[in-house]
């Protein structure tokens, strides 16, 4: 929750009560929301129940739950309806149980409390896109940056958009917004690097330098050294691609992308016992 200076000193014993007291009035009237103007304390009580049922229903989500996660997610929204994250992930939840006219109904009462979220634009956007709405779409991520320049993911989807349009120009300078915005975001500095890579125009070096990044700086991902060793295959470095996808395997060794990619190797070397393995 976004404490300020003057409610670091609030005492945890009274902030429990507030916790409690705005958990009781919930329950008796589970259809009126917390109002965005209450007191500092009473929004930190309020943000921390929120987050408190986050995480709970993601954990049911990563669970499998999506009925309880469902449930959650609803409560999130009827309780402190100004949390973009429960709107984002109720319509997620719709979505996984293909109630996709409920999931858009989420997206569109989420941006009736979060009218300038770019984190709900942007996976509105994506959702609209998914169904092949790709004007509107585009329109979500340009309305996305508008609200926060600095939200790295719309442009990431906008560059993704015009990529997937020939669009090359416009692709790389929203790669570019989206690296100024977020210098370590391994998967902007991947799909720029992807961009790089297949474009005629493309520099392979700068490939390179951002595979590199990204590869530092992906903590759950194998795709950028899995990206970085198939661009060594192609030039001929057999070795240091074999040393990547090595590299891949030590931190994720079920991964089936840095699999596919060792054995691709191995038979692009001629060992075609080892790419069967």
């Amino acid at each position: 929750a976004g404490v300020g200076e003057e409610e670091d000193h609030i005492d945890m014993e009274w902030l429990s009560g507030v916790v409690e007291a705005a958990l009781i009035r919930h329950r008796d009237n589970p259809t009126d929301p917390v109002p965005t103007t209450s007191p500092a304390p009473v929004r930190v009580a309020v943000d921390a129940t929120s987050q408190m049922w986050l995480y709970y229903a993601r954990s049911a989500l990563h669970a499998g739950n999506t009925t309880r996660a469902l449930e959650l997610y609803a409560r999130i929204t009827d309780f402190a309806p100004c949390n973009e994250r429960g709107w984002i992930g109720l319509a997620r939840v719709r979505q996984k149980r293909m109630d996709m006219d409920a999931a858009e109904a989420a997206f569109r009462d989420g941006l009736r409390y979060c009218p300038r979220s770019p984190h709900l634009l942007q996976a509105y956007g994506v959702f609209r896109a998914r169904r092949g709405e790709l004007r509107e779409a585009m329109r979500l991520y340009r309305e996305a940056v508008r609200c926060d320049a600095s939200h790295a993911a719309s442009w990431v989807a906008m560059a993704k958009m015009h990529a997937d349009h020939g669009r090359t120009r416009e692709a790389r300078e929203c790669y570019r917004r989206a690296h100024e915005a977020e210098p370590r975001n391994a998967v902007a500095l991947h799909a720029w690097a992807c961009l790089e890579a297949s474009s005629p125009d493309g520099s392979r070096a700068l490939a390179r330098d951002l595979l590199q990044r990204a590869a530092r700086d992906a903590a759950r991902s194998s795709k950028p050294l899995v990206r970085l060793a198939r661009m060594d295959r192609e030039d001929g470095e057999f070795d240091s691609a074999r040393e990547l996808l090595q590299r891949a395997l030590e931190r994720w060794p079920h991964d089936s992308h840095a699999h596919q990619a060792l054995g691709e190797l191995e038979e692009a070397c001629g060992d075609v016992a080892a790419a069967r393995a």
